[in-house]
């Protein structure tokens, strides 16, 4: 790993672990079906490619370690969702600390209705953007599965077959942390 001009952990192609032989098809064929749906769900998280990028290596380069592949594609699908919603997590909690990160011009719009004026447009992305800070000051369980529920569209009774929890357990966690965030975003709404 090398360390940028900004103090940021890199990895680079010499620094990358050797992955034996027998373990490399397994991952290689786990990224040709998942890297999109890992991308997708880092990408919903953050609002940022180059951070999903990132998220997207981080979590398969953490799959590298395991040696031996998961059972079924549902389970690999599930695990690699809620990996890349952690460390999407993890990258707003990053952000937030070190505040010298630019917020990103071309985040994902909140409705799912395309509007033309670009004074909703604007309003859409800062109300993105304060949610994802929300989040990421939230932190714990909560963020994670309000974002595998809002922003990535599972439902409770998946996200509690993640957790092994009760989908009960999961409606109250979402039910807490939807008012933390309306709290937080109080001036706002």
């Amino acid at each position: 790993m090398v360390e940028d001009p900004n103090g940021e952990t890199r990895v680079t192609a010499a620094t990358q672990p050797q992955i034996p032989e027998s373990q490399s098809s397994w991952l290689a064929e786990m990224y040709r079906l998942h890297s999109r749906a890992v991308f997708r769900a880092a990408y919903r998280v953050t609002g940022s490619v180059e951070d999903s990028e990132d998220v997207l290596h981080t979590v398969f380069l953490r799959l590298s370690k395991r040696t031996e592949p998961f059972d079924s594609p549902p389970i690999q699908e599930a695990y690699l969702k809620r990996a890349a919603t952690n460390a999407a997590l993890d990258v707003l909690r990053v952000r937030k600390r070190r505040q010298t990160l630019a917020l990103d011009e071309a985040g994902e719009s909140a409705s799912t209705a395309p509007s033309d004026d670009p004074d909703q447009m604007q309003t859409e992305r800062e109300l993105v953007e304060k949610i994802r800070a929300a989040l990421a000051e939230i932190g714990g369980r909560g963020a994670e599965y309000f974002a595998l529920r809002f922003l990535e569209g599972l439902e409770n009774g998946e996200i509690a077959h993640l957790y092994d929890t009760s989908p009960g357990a999961v409606s109250v966690e979402i039910h807490r942390t939807r008012k933390k965030i309306k709290k937080s975003l109080g001036p706002v709404l």
